[in-house]
C-alpha cells in the first residue's frame, strides 16, 4: 500500500466515524493569529499552541513537525557562549527587561547558544531551530520581494489562509497544493509562499484534528486596500454583499463555485517573522518523502522567477547578528575560565522545546575572547 491509497483509507475512516465534522471544520479559523517577535520565540516567551502538545496528528503520510524521532543525543544540548566582555565600553548603568537597574561596569553581555540539528520533524529543535530558521529566511526574501515589486500594483505581504473542501481531503498533498495555487492564482495572488496546514487544533479537548488548509504570505495583485477599507470585510462565510464586486472577495466568491476554496486574508501584519514562525511550528510534511519541502515558493517569488543576490543575503544576516544591549558591539564566541556554579551548570543543560533561556551579565574577567583560527584550505578565517 502506498501513502496515497494509505490517505485514502484514513480519510473514509474519518468520515465513518466524524460524518458532523465534515461541514463545520471548513473555513474555521486557527487557535489564534499570533504574531510573536524574534526575541519573543528565542527567549521563549510564545503563547501560541504548540506541534507536540496534545496527540499525535496522522493522517496516512502527513505528520505534523515535531513528531518524528530525535535526531541526536546533541539535540538541545549546550553548545557555546557569546559574549561582549570590552569592559573599557561598560562603564555605565542599564535598565533590563524588568525595569531594573543593572551595573554594568566590570561587567559581560553573556548570550548562550544550543545545538540544533534544524529538522522538521525532530521533537527538540523543530521550533527553535528549524523554525526559526525558516521564518528568518521567509522574512529575508519577501523583503527582497518587496524591493523588486511596485508597491502601489502589489501593496504589503498578507496573510491569507486557504480552506480546502472536504470532499477533496482524499487527494494527494501534491494534488491538493497544486488546486490551491490554481484557485489562489485566479483570485489574483501573484506570489509568495505557501505553507500545508493538514489539522487544526481544537480548544476543548487542546488536541488537533483533520481540518486541510493552506496558509500563505503572499502579494494579491492591485493590493488589498478596497477590500480592507469595505464595510462588508467582516461579513465572514457567506460574502453576500460581495456578490458582483470586482475586487479581492467579489472574485473569490465567484472562484468558489467552482474550486470550493474559502479564501480569507487576515489583518495588516505586525511582524511577517511572527506570523511566519506561529504558521511554520504547527504544519505539516508528507512523511513518505525523503525529503518535503513545507515551505513552497509560487509566482513571482518563486526561486525560477526573482533571483537574489549573495551580497543581499551577506548584508540581512550581518544585521541579524546578536549585538550586546550594553555597548551595542557584536557579540562573539567566549569561552568560560571562572568558577561560579550557576554558569558551570549551563555545560551540563539540556533545552526543551519551549524552555526559556535568558541572556544575563556575568563578571567580565571570568569570560575570554576565543581567537579566529585560519582553517587552511578553506580561504577564510572562521570560528574553530
Amino acid at each position: 500500500m502506498n501513502a496515497n491509497d494509505a490517505q485514502r483509507d484514513d480519510w473514509k475512516q474519518f468520515l465513518e466515524y466524524h460524518p458532523e465534522l465534515r461541514d463545520s471544520i471548513v473555513g474555521v479559523d486557527d487557535f489564534d493569529d499570533v504574531e510573536p517577535s524574534c526575541g519573543e520565540v528565542l527567549r521563549g516567551e510564545v503563547k501560541s499552541p504548540s506541534a507536540i502538545e496534545g496527540a499525535e496528528f496522522r493522517f496516512g503520510s502527513i505528520r505534523m513537525v515535531g513528531h518524528g524521532k530525535q535526531t541526536n543525543h546533541w539535540c538541545g544540548s549546550f553548545g557555546k557562549f557569546l559574549a561582549c566582555s570590552r569592559v573599557e565600553l561598560h562603564n555605565k548603568m542599564i535598565f533590563d527587561k524588568d525595569g531594573r537597574l543593572v551595573d554594568c561596569r566590570g561587567k559581560a553581555d553573556v548570550h548562550p547558544v544550543f545545538r540544533s540539528c534544524d529538522k522538521p520533524s525532530c521533537p527538540v529543535c523543530y521550533e527553535r531551530g528549524w523554525a526559526v530558521r525558516e521564518a528568518d529566511n521567509i522574512t529575508f526574501r519577501l523583503q527582497e520581494s518587496a524591493k523588486r515589486l511596485d508597491h502601489v500594483a502589489f501593496g504589503d505581504v498578507e496573510h491569507i489562509i486557504a480552506s480546502v473542501d472536504p470532499k477533496d481531503w482524499g487527494l494527494s498533498e501534491e494534488q491538493i497544493r497544486k488546486k490551491v495555487l490554481e484557485g489562489l492564482k485566479r483570485r489574483g495572488v501573484v506570489g509568495g509562499c505557501i505553507i500545508s496546514h493538514w489539522a487544526r487544533f481544537e480548544r476543548g479537548v487542546r488536541g488537533w484534528h483533520l481540518g486541510v488548509h493552506y496558509h500563505c504570505l503572499s502579494f494579491i495583485r492591485s493590493g488589498f486596500r478596497k477590500c480592507r477599507g469595505c464595510s462588508h470585510v467582516n461579513d465572514k462565510g457567506s460574502r453576500f454583499f460581495c456578490k458582483g464586486c470586482s475586487n479581492f472577495y467579489g472574485v473569490s466568491k465567484e472562484c468558489y463555485k467552482s474550486d470550493g476554496l474559502i479564501v480569507e486574508v487576515k489583518g495588516r501584519r505586525k511582524s511577517v517573522f511572527g506570523t511566519a514562525f506561529y504558521q511554520l511550528n504547527h504544519s505539516t510534511f508528507d512523511s513518505s518523502k525523503r525529503r518535503h519541502n513545507i515551505v513552497k515558493w509560487f509566482g513571482v517569488c518563486s526561486y525560477r522567477r526573482m533571483k537574489v543576490p549573495k551580497e543581499a543575503r551577506k548584508e540581512y544576516n550581518e544585521k541579524r547578528k546578536p549585538k550586546c544591549r550594553i555597548c551595542g558591539s557584536l557579540l562573539v564566541r567566549h569561552e568560560y575560565c571562572g568558577h561560579d556554579l550557576n554558569i558551570l551548570a549551563w555545560f551540563a543543560k539540556r533545552r526543551g522545546a519551549r524552555e526559556k533561556v535568558e541572556r544575563f551579565f556575568g563578571l567580565a574577567c571570568d569570560f575570554v575572547q576565543r581567537p579566529e583560527v585560519r582553517k587552511w584550505g578553506s580561504g577564510s578565517y572562521e570560528e574553530d
